[in-house]
Order: C-alpha cells, then structure tokens, then sequence
C-alpha cells in the first residue's frame, strides 16, 4: 500500500482507469446526441415533401402536407375549371368538370410523400432533392360523369337521312337515306375518367346508326312505283254521257304522296292517293254529268194555291269505282317489301284518305254489289257509267198528300202611320222570308232559324222593342206581330206547339195568352208538322194587317178557351227625360189560362193548356223635350 505521503503522480495505474471512463462517458453523450440528433431530423424530414418534388410541374419539395395541399389548389385549381371537350364527326361539346363527377384527390396525391424513414437512403434523397414527378390523383363520380357524356352525345349525335320521295309538277324527288352517327357514351366516359386531367379534348367513341329504309329500297319503288304513276295523264271517261275527265301528270303530283308507314318493326315505302282532293278534281270536271235527285215536294203557284213539285231521279258518277280504277293506274297504296320490290297485294294500312268511299250516307245505301262491273281500265283510261240516284219522297209519295185543303188562316191587325214605318218594314221583310215555307210531314219548323239573321244585310230596320218591360230601339222591332200570327195560325191548324214565349207585359193588340215575342238565339216559337202532309205557310200584307194561312190536312177541329184574369197587379207611372225615351201607357199585371181542345169525330183527343202571368208595364211620359 503506498505510503500516504507518496506524491499522487507517483500513481499512473489510478489515473489511466479514470481517463477511460471519462472517454467512455464522453463518447456515449456524443452518440446520445447523434442519434437523438437523427431521430429529430429523420421527424422532421418525414414532415416534408422530399425535395424536387412536383406534380404536373408544380414544385412541392420541402413543404409540408398542408403547405403542399394549398400550393397544387393555388397552382392547379384551374384544371378542374377548364372545359373538358369532345369531338366527333365535325361537331363538338364540352363538359364543365365539377358538374361532370370529376374532380382532384390532394389527399391521395400526397399519401406516402411525408412518411418519417430512418432509412439513411431516404433521408438522404430528401436532404439531396433527390425527388420525383406525382401524378395528380382525381375521383370520378361515374353516374354524374355518364349523365354529362348523354347530354353532350344529345348535342353531337348526327340522326341518320331518312328517305323522302316528293311529287312536284309532274316530277319525282328523291332524297336517299344515309346512315347517322351516335357517341357510344359508356367506353368515351371510361376514356374520360381513365385520361383526365392530362387529356381535356377528347375523341368520342362513335357507331353508325342506320337509316329505317336501304337506299336500293328507295330507288327500286320509285323507278318501279312511283315514276310510272305521274308518268303520263289519266283519263276518266263517263261513257254514257259522253265526258271525260282528265288528270294530268301535274294534277296526279298533288294527288299523290309517298309515305313511310311501320308495319311489324319493319320500315316500308307507300303511294297513297288523296282521295277526298281526287273526288273534287273529278266532280269539278264532271259537274255537268252528274246532276242531284229532287225529292217531291208542295209549293205555292203563281196564283197563290199549293202544287205539287215532281220529284225527279238524278245522275252520278260511281266515284268509287272510278277512284278504285285511277288507284289501279296509279298503282296507289302499294307497299315495298323487304327486298324492295312493290307489294301488289299491300293493303291500305293506316291511309284513311286512300281508303275513304266517295258516295254520301244516302247514296252509299244504294250501292249494289254490281256496281264493280261498271268500270273497265285500259291504257291509263278508266271508263264508268253513270248510276241513277232516287229521290227520298217520290211521287208516288206526293200522289197520298191532302195539301188543297186551308188548315186555318189568322189575321192580325197592327199599327199603322209614319211613327210605325219602321216596324211595318221589318213585318214585310219578315213575312217575306215566311211565305212560302214548306214543313214536311214529322218535320219541326223554327221562326227564328227562318227569319235570322235579324240584320241590315237582311233588310231588317230598327224599331221599338221590349226591353226589361221597357219599349226601346232595337233591331227587328215589330218580328214579335209575325211570331203572333204564326202561333195563331198553327194553335188553330191544330198541329203539335212545342215552344212558344209571351211578352213580358200584355199588348192589346194582341190575342191574350196566346201571343209570342221573338229573339233570335235567346226566344224562339216552334211546332211540328204532326200530320202526314206537307204544310205551306201561306202570307202577305193586306192594308193593316197580316194574313197568314196553313194549307195541308188538318186532322182535328180546335176549340179554344180563355180563363179570367186574376192576381191583377197595378202599374206604376215614371217619367223619363232621356233623349231616346219612348212613351207607353200603363198596363196592369195579371195572371191568365188559355187551351185549347183537339177533337176528331167529336171526341176531344188532347188538350193543351197555357198559363201566362204578364208583369205590370210602367206608364213612361218622356220630358227630355228633344
């Protein structure tokens, strides 16, 4: 043991150890701090973008996550502005990305850019700018994105050239059929989410899209069809009338159409002829030919007596037979079949005009089975005979008719002088549309269908009419004493009344009860001819009154009774200063019965009972001093 006085550099041994632990101590704080200084740097690189970093050639090396976000939205937001295009066949559309499901994905294009490694290598690419190019990531909403690429084909489809034959002044027109093109919209969206943003325009994936007809179809029916129809004129030869009617090549072009009707899925090709415009070419050209048969009828003579008018048979055409031969010339309603060529044996299918008859109601039922027999077609002319239409009434009807007899006659008496002028014009005017009237047995006669229109155009005035109980000017004043005479005339006639109205208030010169008033569309006064002959209405003017007579077979004798007055109700006085003021006198209200009873052999058949309540009409004293 050394002594406690030996120096202590006499003790190297002691010394030495201490040096090495103090080496030792040394060496682990400075590793401590290189490797805690690692695992900082090795942090805080994996926090950044390594350097060199782009997207699309926007730098990003070095920022951080967010950092980077806001850089690539500040520098490549415009992307998903810019309009995506599509072209196709010439035509182009355009997508506006964000209402199209397309769109970035920053979080996906930067995952895995900022990750810490303690990988020497990585650190060292990060501290070197060792970086790489990242492809923009996106998202694609394919529902939207197919909605978008639908609209855009809407726009860019080009629809196939359907075929159009046109017939124009003798000529044929010819437009063939070319296919169409459509974007197929599935495989271009699937290139659109595959390529976007590095590609904005972009060629549309496309097919063809037929047209309903071949053009071979189309050339063969109208070389074989339609050409030959307008080819030459048409003639429609009547030949016992010795007439004809001819229809040329211009006339057939606007006769004739061509139209494409869809039988069973399968497009086909028709000549269809306007029948109705083929009927007034002919008719026009035959009017002469054919005259209309003339039903037996009454009429007033010279001498004012009723006669008797013959009936007489009329002429026509057989239009339907003629028209089925024009068809045949014309080879109208003929179809294409699948290889093109004409159907023959085609039906009319779907084409009214070509198929509709040409006799009216009454004519068509007297078409015969042997009326086909009655054309012949040859050499583009089509030759038919005429056919005899018989009237409805005959004479032999006529031969049963009792129309010597006078049914009944009524005289109406109305005012005269310079301040009824007016009204006595509209009473001629109106009697003269009335003369002469013929009512067949069943038939129901209007006054107002035979007077209307109540207009200057007719030679009607204005005169004082009632008006809310009222006399004022009105078109017509005065119709209301015909209507009168008429009631009368038929309520003695003993025919059937069916609608009659009475004035509002009494008029003295009138029948009590038993007067109608008239109005055009609002009133009217009609009655049927219940008998089984005819019935004239017979009148005229005679000095200040109307004459109106029935002539035909009355069937009953008439009787008629006239009930009190009751509810009597006094009138008012006014006066009235207006400068069109009409005076009247004051009329009491009541309340009256009238009826009549129809008898046959003496026994009364029916009888026919009437209620009228007249209203109180004002006395009116005008003071305007005009």
């Amino acid at each position: 043991m050394p002594d406690e006085n030996t120096p202590l550099a006499s003790m190297p041994t002691e010394r030495s150890r201490n040096e090495w632990w103090g080496i030792l101590v040394r060496f682990a704080v400075a590793a401590v701090v290189l490797v805690g200084g690692y695992v900082a740097l090795a942090y805080y690189l994996g926090d950044r973008v390594p350097t060199g970093t782009t997207v699309r050639g926007v730098d990003i090396g070095g920022l951080g996550q967010q950092a980077a976000a806001d850089r690539l939205e500040n520098e490549l937001g415009g992307l998903a502005t810019e309009p995506v295009r599509l072209e196709m066949e010439g035509e182009q559309a355009s997508l506006r990305p964000q209402r199209s499901g397309l769109s970035f994905d920053m979080d996906a294009t930067l995952n895995g850019l900022t990750s810490v490694s303690f990988d020497p290598r990585n650190m060292w690419a990060r501290l070197t700018g060792d970086g790489r190019s990242v492809e923009l990531a996106t998202t694609v909403d394919s529902q939207a994105l197919g909605t978008a690429v639908q609209q855009a084909a809407d726009d860019v489809d080009q629809a196939p050239v359907q075929a159009e034959v046109v017939l124009s002044r003798g000529e044929v027109k010819t437009t063939l059929p070319e296919p169409g093109v459509a974007m197929r919209v599935e495989p271009t969206a699937e290139r659109i989410a595959s390529q976007w943003p590095e590609k904005t325009t972009f060629r549309a994936e496309k097919e063809s899209v037929p047209a309903d007809l071949e053009p071979e179809q189309v050339k063969e029916f109208v070389s074989d069809v339609v050409e030959p129809a307008v080819a030459q004129p048409v003639v429609i030869e009547i030949r016992d009338a010795d007439a004809e009617a001819r229809i040329t090549p211009n006339q057939l072009s606007r006769l004739l159409s061509v139209q494409t009707p869809t039988r069973d899925g399968e497009t086909t090709l028709q000549l269809v002829l306007d029948q109705s415009g083929l009927e007034d070419l002919v008719g026009g050209a035959l009017v002469d030919v054919e005259r209309p048969a003339r039903d037996a009828t009454v009429r007033l003579s010279d001498q004012g007596v009723p006669e008797v008018v013959s009936a007489r048979i009329g002429t026509r055409i057989d239009q339907a037979a003629a028209l089925a031969g024009v068809r045949e010339i014309v080879r109208a309603d003929r179809t294409t079949t699948e290889d093109g060529s004409p159907d023959d044996a085609a039906s009319t299918g779907g084409a009214d005009d070509a198929t509709a008859t040409s006799a009216g109601p009454d004519e068509a039922e007297q078409t015969s089975t042997e009326e086909s027999d009655s054309v012949s077609v040859e050499d583009r002319t089509v030759v038919v005979q005429t056919m005899d239409v018989r009237p409805d009434i005959t004479n032999q009807d006529a031969a049963s008719w009792e129309i010597d007899a006078e049914m009944a006659e009524f005289v109406s008496e109305f005012p005269t002088g310079a301040d009824n002028a007016a009204r006595t014009e509209n009473i001629r005017v109106g009697l003269r549309y009335l003369n002469g009237s013929v009512v067949m047995p069943g038939q129901q006669f209007s006054l107002a269908e035979t007077l209307a229109p109540i207009s200057t155009e007719r030679g009607y005035v204005e005169a004082g009419v009632i008006k809310d109980g009222r006399l004022v000017m009105g078109m017509g004043g005065g119709l209301s004493q015909v209507s009168t005479a008429l009631l009368n005339t038929a309520w003695f006639a003993g025919v059937e009344l069916n609608a009659f109205t009475p004035h509002s208030y009494y008029i003295s010169r009138y029948p009590v009860g038993r007067e109608a008033t008239i109005s055009v569309g609002q009133i009217d006064n009609v009655w049927t001819n219940d008998t089984s002959s005819p019935v004239i209405i017979q009148t005229f003017i005679d000095g200040d009154a109307i004459v109106m007579r029935f002539w035909g077979d009355r069937q009953y004798t008439v009787e008629t009774r006239t009930g009190d007055r009751t509810k009597i109700t006094r009138p008012e006085t006014k006066t009235d200063d207006s400068a069109d003021c009409l005076e009247q006198s004051a009329v009491e209200g009541f309340t009256i019965t009238v009826a009549r009873d129809l008898r046959k052999a003496g026994d009364v058949v029916r009888t026919d009972e009437y209620t009228t309540t007249y209203e109180p009409s004002p006395g009116v004293t005008c003071t305007g001093g005009g």
